[in-house]
């Protein structure tokens, strides 16, 4: 294995030229194409096939052509003015149909006579309520096109909301946030870098070769065609911050195989060489943690999991071939532009780490036990309003508009046509169930009960097609919350009980799907991350007891920043639970794997606590540099970026790296020493237990050192 790595490090030295023309034909290549990538910020099209709530959006739109949609609602006491105005707006070429009061009302007719409770579904204290159906999906720059064109004709003072307009402000903020957080993303590690390297010029090498990746990547999304929010608002930074630390542990090998009098190449194909177990059982740990999430249902999961263990994959060939080209090509230049090197006294934190593994290690089952349930009773939120900050205009105006109408959600219950008899009876069923509003439908309320011939068709074209029939399910219970789910529940009893056949969407509907998949989906992702990278590290070290003690280590460091959610009693997204558990244990297994790497070389030469001490010392630097790299980047979109999914799923990256450098420079050595035993009876090639030498007599005028 050595001498196979060996004969790739020397190879690589051999054609430097050669590989970095292709890495940077290759770089140009993917950002062209990365231009082409499409934003999708539809959560309902990432769940399973099987989901009620995506068939019943794909039903909407086969049968009543509705894609995008939104909700105008305008101050103005003359009804013929307002349906003036949704005459104009329904002129827009973007806007399949715009649905007021004079679609079921005649105005004509006295006030008195109009159905009450319809007439408050849309006019209510002089403001009208006017229902948007676009011609185009919600994230879709035609729908955007409408929106404008829409607030061109009602004015500034006007209410805008629904999902159409939260995917316009989503993507308006992501096209304004992301290259501003990314740029201080790049600042904060060049100077990080700056600082724990002896070049001005290594930083800009490590983000060149890094880069390099990140674009390649980039550019092979458009194979896809789209990617996700979250994938793009989060992605470049993650793989650049989890990936970052490649580069810094082979960099600080080759400086000191230099500073062992090795040549420039020669000293480069050795560190590419002792430096191949860590880095490539790191990346390979970091790649099988992004890769389980391919195995959820819900395809965000899958979307993100595919794009960064595929850039993971991509750095790792960066850092192997891209990095090493540039540093030979470049040594005449790194050498002359240098500065001093800042060291980092750790000899006190090796010393408290070994001194007190008693007390860290009864603290580790402390911490597992007592947060391992907390993060079982976390809350959770789903739906896409909860995105954007609270004074966002969609959200204020959706806000305003339930005070003004009630705050009351609306679903579709779509069943087969024909059978208006079972129709009715299944709407006075729902009727008496606690929380719904109204049902309505051709046979119902809305429809003032009148005969099918005696409705006006744009009234029929509302409720039913050729093939289904529609009743609009009015909820007064929310949309997340605990009530909202359980009458869920009892609709789709309800329902089986009439139309076995029938389909339910919208509203809290549609997160409970989102619930169910991706309660399933958190299990099945945390025991299929933790298996392969068990198994990956088991291979690296030949050994057993290696790869429980670091997986252990790491996924109790999850369970302590998950479950801090619970003490502070915050809820998070179910995007950001289910992607963080794999992220941090694939992205900080790393911190461990390098630890014991290192540990494993000096256990050969010094007993387990001398080795431990030791380890520390060499590794602090390369952790930190690592860590503060992952904190850094992910910390800048957290305090920049407003788009509550990407800043909180980083927020958490950031502390959950922090919390896992903290256990694995603190705890990590005592549990070696503790469990030396283990660790030698069940690890292949584990080096010798060497025999310390005999205590010296103390020098006079000192004090021996005493250990715990």
């Amino acid at each position: 294995q050595v001498k196979r790595m060996r004969w790739v490090a020397s190879l690589v030295v051999r054609h430097t030229k050669t590989i970095v023309a292709l890495f940077l034909a290759a770089m140009l290549l993917g950002g062209i194409m990365a231009l082409g990538v499409h934003v999708n910020l539809d959560n309902i099209g990432y769940l399973p096939d099987t989901a009620q709530a995506k068939k019943a959006v794909s039903m909407l739109e086969t049968e009543f052509g509705l894609r995008g949609t939104a909700v105008l609602v305008v101050h103005e006491p003359d009804p013929v003015k307002v349906a003036a105005l949704r005459a104009d707006i329904g002129a827009i070429p973007q806007v399949k149909k715009a649905i007021w009061l004079d679609d079921r009302v005649d105005l004509a007719t006295p006030v008195e006579s109009w159905n009450r409770r319809l007439t408050d579904m849309f006019y209510r204290n002089g403001y009208a309520r006017i229902t948007l159906l676009f011609t185009d999906k919600n994230d879709s720059t035609v729908t955007f096109a409408g929106l404008r064109q829409v607030r061109a004709l009602a004015g500034p003072d006007a209410l805008l909301s629904g999902p159409a307009v939260v995917s316009m402000q989503s993507v308006d903020r992501i096209g304004r946030e992301v290259p501003v957080y990314s740029a201080v993303a790049v600042v904060l590690i060049l100077l990080l870098l700056f600082l724990s390297t002896t070049s001005w010029l290594e930083p800009l090498l490590f983000l060149v070769s890094i880069g390099a990746s990140i674009l390649i990547n980039m550019g092979l999304n458009l194979l896809a065609g789209e990617v996700s929010q979250v994938t793009f608002a989060s992605a470049s930074i993650l793989q650049l911050a989890v990936s970052m630390d490649y580069s810094v542990f082979m960099l600080h090998r080759f400086h000191e195989q230099r500073a062992k009098g090795e040549a420039v190449k020669e000293a480069m194909i050795s560190a590419m060489t002792l430096s191949a177990v860590p880095v490539l059982a790191s990346a390979l740990t970091t790649v099988a943690g992004f890769a389980a999430l391919l195995l959820m249902k819900f395809g965000i999961g899958g979307d993100m999991g595919r794009v960064l263990a595929r850039g993971v994959f991509l750095s790792l060939v960066s850092v192997l071939t891209f990095l090493p080209a540039l540093v030979v090509l470049t040594d005449k230049w790194v050498e002359k532009w240098t500065h001093r090197e800042i060291r980092i006294p750790m000899a006190g934190v090796a010393r408290i780490a070994v001194r007190g593994r008693y007390v860290f290690a009864v603290l580790l089952a402390v911490i597992a036990l007592v947060f391992f349930r907390a993060q079982g009773r976390v809350d959770y939120y789903y739906g896409m309003g909860n995105v954007l900050p609270a004074d966002d205009p969609a959200l204020t105006a959706e806000a305003q508009t339930k005070e003004i109408f009630g705050d009351t959600e609306q679903s579709s219950i779509l069943l087969p046509r024909g059978n208006p008899a079972n129709e009715a009876a299944l709407a006075e069923a729902l009727e008496v169930l606690p929380g719904i509003v109204s049902v309505d439908g051709l046979a119902r309320g809305a429809t003032g009960r009148l005969p099918e011939a005696m409705l006006p068709a744009s009234v029929v074209d509302m409720y039913a097609s050729d093939r289904t029939s529609q009743l609009i399910l009015t909820t007064g219970n929310g949309t997340e919350t605990d009530e909202a789910f359980a009458l869920v529940d009892q609709v789709r009893a309800v329902v089986r009980r009439f139309a076995p056949e029938a389909v339910i969407g919208g509203g809290s509907f549609t997160y409970k799907d989102l619930k169910d998949v991706t309660d399933a989906d958190s299990l099945r992702v945390s025991i299929v991350s933790a298996i392969l990278i068990f198994l990956i590290v088991a291979v690296a070290f030949r050994s057993i007891a290696i790869p429980a003690v670091a997986v252990f280590l790491i996924q109790t460091a999850i369970w302590l920043n998950v479950g801090l959610v619970y003490f502070v009693r915050t809820p998070m997204s179910f995007i950001s639970f289910i992607i963080l558990g794999a992220i941090q244990l694939g992205a900080t297994v790393d911190y461990a794997i390098l630890f014991i790497s290192r540990y494993k070389e000096n256990i050969a030469l010094l007993p387990p606590r001398e080795a431990a001490r030791q380890t520390v010392t060499d590794t602090a630097k390369s952790i930190l540099t690592s860590s503060l790299i992952l904190i850094s980047a992910t910390f800048s979109v957290y305090f920049i970026a407003t788009i509550r999914t990407g800043a909180e799923l980083c927020m958490f990256i950031g502390r959950g790296s922090l919390i896992s450098t903290l256990m694995v420079l603190f705890i990590l050595p005592g549990l070696l020493i503790l469990f030396d035993p283990v660790i030698r009876a069940t690890t292949i090639g584990w080096p010798k237990r060497i025999q310390p030498p005999p205590p010296a007599s103390p020098t006079p005028g000192t004090v021996r050192d005493t250990e715990a």
